[in-house]
């Protein structure tokens, strides 16, 4: 979601601090930690499809 990528941008692009980017947002911190927790996740998942790389589950066994 956009809210998700707004906060992504914010702290990985523009590097603000948790803080500047809630008083920013007009937003508690504790909703800009969550938001870049799924946000991250969100990306990881898209990231490992576009790769081809699926996540390892389970056990190998040979």
């Amino acid at each position: 979601p956009l809210s998700h990528r707004t906060v992504i941008v914010m702290y990985y692009v523009n590097d603000l601090s948790l803080q500047e980017i809630a008083d920013i947002l007009a937003l508690p911190v504790g909703t800009v930690k969550s938001r870049l927790h799924y946000g991250r996740h969100a990306l990881k998942q898209d990231m490992e499809v576009q790769s081809g790389v699926l996540p390892h589950i389970g056990y190998e066994f040979t």
